[in-house]
């Protein structure tokens, strides 16, 4: 009977294990949008090659709110294919943001990513 006993506590332990074990599975991370770029060390936003990104990146921030706009700075990154791209960062709410503008060979935005690189505390 004591078989019974540890069997029945054995299955019951095993179903608590498979329906809070399994169930909470940790988010999958967002890729890095700056995978594959490095810092652009002689980025200079206001040449006339580069002109297009650095206006773009302003009137960028322009379009977010208010409180936004209170940036901690913009970076300047590259890849070996000739893209660029900016980081915009920023903390609101005790969150750290990141704004990431990606632009092809012809310093045309192609995408923008926003997302919370981390917390703060006040």
């Amino acid at each position: 009977m004591k078989t019974s006993r540890y069997y029945k506590c054995f299955v019951v332990a095993l179903l608590f294990a498979l329906a809070f074990g399994f169930g909470c599975y940790p988010s999958k991370p967002t890729p890095d949008p700056l995978d594959g770029f490095h810092v652009a060390g002689k980025f200079d936003p206001d040449s006339n090659s580069n002109k297009a990104i650095n206006e773009d990146s302003k009137n960028y921030i322009q379009t977010l709110s208010p409180k936004e706009r209170d940036i901690a700075g913009r970076e300047f990154f590259e890849d070996d294919n000739g893209r660029h791209a900016v980081k915009i960062s920023y903390t609101l709410n005790d969150n750290n943001w990141e704004h990431v503008l990606i632009y092809d060979k012809n310093n045309h935005r192609i995408k923008a990513v926003k997302y919370v690189s981390g917390h703060s505390m006040s």
